[in-house]
């Protein structure tokens, strides 16, 4: 797990599965929240609240540009 990882695991401790799904991929965990590709979509649709809430996450401490994050 990477420090952002795992700093977001901390914050948001329901973005386990987005994490997950990112090291099954080998895809950083932003990338994969802001990627329009099957399963990322799949992963997101796991839990819709907690995917906005590491998007949230991921804005706020700029890992994703809001303007990327708006075309998801």
């Amino acid at each position: 797990m990477t420090a952002d990882e795992y700093r977001l695991w901390v914050e948001q401790p329901s973005a386990s599965i987005f994490i997950v799904a990112a090291h099954r991929r080998k895809t950083p965990v932003g990338q994969l929240m802001t990627s329009q590709d099957d399963y990322a979509i799949a992963a997101r649709s796991e839990d819709p609240a907690a995917a906005k809430q590491v998007m949230m996450w991921l804005i706020e401490t700029g890992r994703v540009d809001p303007e990327r994050a708006s075309h998801s």
